[in-house]
């Protein structure tokens, strides 16, 4: 049965969050061969590195470090909520001069394109933070409070080295306009376009039946911002025509748990049953 969301009260929300992630760890567990290691991988995937709780964010780290400053001092986290919200102007007022500071450091060096177009992201990003209303940050805040409960109550076993490919990289040190890259995702062709799939799916749209390969492939270019040389150099048609065709790898089943959390976190319920669905499957041709 489908919950009306914004009908919950703060703690119901979160509570509500905390069960359907844990819910979704323990049964990822149970159909693991290797339940020691699945543990700290979808620890990993659906706790630490959750699509929906903003990476890199002046913004989203003072509201949060506030949110738990006040849950800390408040015997209910309603309260916390009230008192964080009571001090959003100025939690807003510093994450807008922090994000000054960072831009005037990257104006007095010379940067590449792509940096250029990753500061841009990061700009876009934090005013999109910036603008959520009030609902929309109470619902992140028991999210996030949802997920901070599960990353207690399930601790890190540091003797379980993750090796997927999905996996962050160490933290090296950085100089310069390279540390806005820290802990960015990267998204391969191949989560693009088993994205793109589903996400049509969800929408109604069948990909095998509807349109031609071809013009969505075209469309993934047009949306990824990649050239585009000619069918047979497209990877992306590639990736769609084995996913329509079901083609069995591992890597498709890594590709699967990887973008899995993202649809996830929109509660788009229909790609969710379908995503899962296909892992089954694949998992069965292994």
């Amino acid at each position: 049965m489908d919950i009306d969301k914004s009908k919950l009260e703060f703690d119901e929300l979160s509570e509500y969050y905390l069960n359907q992630l844990e819910r979704n760890y323990l049964e990822k567990i149970e159909t693991s061969g290797n339940k020691q290691y699945a543990r700290e991988y979808y620890r990993a995937v659906l706790f630490e590195r959750n699509p929906k709780i903003p990476k890199d964010s002046f913004f989203f780290e003072i509201l949060t470090k506030t949110f738990l400053h006040f849950f800390r001092l408040n015997t209910n986290s309603e309260d916390a909520v009230l008192a964080t919200f009571d001090n959003l102007y100025e939690i807003k007022e510093r994450a807008k001069k922090e994000l000054l500071l960072a831009l005037e450091l990257y104006e007095a060096e010379s940067i590449s394109d792509e940096e250029i177009y990753s500061i841009q992201s990061m700009v876009e990003k934090e005013n999109h933070l910036l603008s959520l209303e009030y609902y929309e940050l109470s619902d992140l805040l028991a999210f996030f409070l949802a997920i901070r409960k599960l990353l207690e109550k399930y601790p890190k076993d540091e003797k379980i080295e993750l090796f997927s490919i999905d996996a962050p990289l160490e933290d090296k040190p950085r100089s310069g306009t390279q540390r806005i890259h820290d802990y960015t995702l990267v998204f391969t062709e191949r989560q693009q376009m088993f994205a793109l799939y589903f996400l049509m799916e969800q929408l109604g749209l069948s990909a095998a039946r509807d349109y031609n390969k071809s013009d969505l492939a075209r469309f993934a270019h047009l949306l990824s911002k990649q050239p585009w040389t000619k069918l047979d150099n497209s990877g992306k048609y590639k990736t769609l025509k084995n996913l329509i065709s079901k083609k069995s790898s591992t890597q498709n089943i890594n590709d699967l748990d990887s973008i899995l959390g993202f649809f996830e976190a929109l509660d788009l319920q229909k790609a969710v049953k379908m995503i899962n669905a296909e892992i089954e499957y694949q998992q069965k041709k292994q």
